[in-house]
């Protein structure tokens, strides 16, 4: 089983898009990895209930607790072999209070 744990913030409002098998939000969480240090920006992406309700209480700045499943994201084009991965949330914690930055009241 290969998974990843990151706490960051949201870099964008997150934005719901409809498939065939449900809500699906394409986001990018910023981890600071220290002082004076870049942060390192991970995209994961969010299905079903877990989008709807991402969407719905958070936004930009949102401080979140993510565990995710990694995939192999390989591919070839124009006879280029590129490599990468996917991320693909498995659990969300919302770790902002509403007075920073969140959104509704948070669901318990």
């Amino acid at each position: 089983m290969k998974r990843i744990e990151v706490i960051g913030n949201l870099t964008h409002d997150v934005e719901l898009k409809e498939t065939k098998s449900g809500d699906v939000a394409n986001i990018s969480i910023a981890v600071n990895s220290g002082k004076d240090k870049e942060p390192t920006f991970v995209p994961i992406t969010v299905w079903k209930e877990q989008a709807e309700n991402l969407a719905k209480y958070n936004k930009k700045g949102s401080k979140l607790y993510i565990r995710a499943d990694i995939e192999n994201n390989n591919y070839e084009k124009d006879g280029v072999k590129h490599y990468g991965f996917k991320f693909t949330a498995i659990e969300i914690e919302y770790l902002s209070s509403k007075k920073e930055g969140a959104g509704e009241d948070l669901p318990m």
